[in-house]
């Protein structure tokens, strides 16, 4: 039986923390953690466990490595951790736009804010079908190949108020 777990809440509310913990009560099985917000590294200094391996990963594309190096070496019962889901979101929106339109995220949604002011009525920022639905696919691509596999996983989430 595969185990899925989804740890949602603040900066500091303790997701990385019990990630931790079930890592120091499961001694006989490896973590493979894509560590988006550089947390791991400094929290696991002077912590004596062999079996977390953090990939740091600023970008899509360094997910997408982590990710396809992960699957090849994952085992039954391991666990794959997915940290910052909300930040997996972001960065393949940042990928699809440097890939399509030759600009970062924050420059091709000012372009597309200007036109609008202008009363552009015939612009949005992303279209339903030409653009969604491939953002969409890239990230489920990249995350099929995680829960495809025989792991575990223990995602975690950013919580803000609404």
């Amino acid at each position: 039986m595969k185990e899925r777990i989804l740890t949602i809440g603040n900066a500091g509310a303790g997701k990385s923390f019990a990630l931790i913990k079930i890592a120091e009560n499961m001694p006989e099985h490896d973590f493979y953690v894509l560590d988006t917000d550089d947390r791991y590294e400094a929290m696991l200094k002077g912590i004596n466990l062999n079996n977390i391996h953090v990939y740091p990963c600023a970008n899509w594309s360094e997910i997408e490595s982590a990710t396809n190096k992960i699957v090849t070496v994952i085992k039954k019962g391991d666990w794959v951790v997915p940290d910052m889901l909300d930040t997996w979101w972001s960065y393949v929106q940042r990928y699809y736009t440097n890939q399509i339109f030759d600009k970062g995220f924050g420059e091709y949604a000012l372009q597309v804010r200007k036109r609008i002011k202008q009363d552009d009525t015939s612009v949005t920022m992303f279209d339903g079908w030409r653009d969604w639905s491939v953002i969409k696919g890239l990230y489920n691509d990249n995350w099929e190949k995680i829960v495809s596999n025989r792991c575990n996983i223990y995602a975690t989430a950013r919580a803000e108020a609404v």
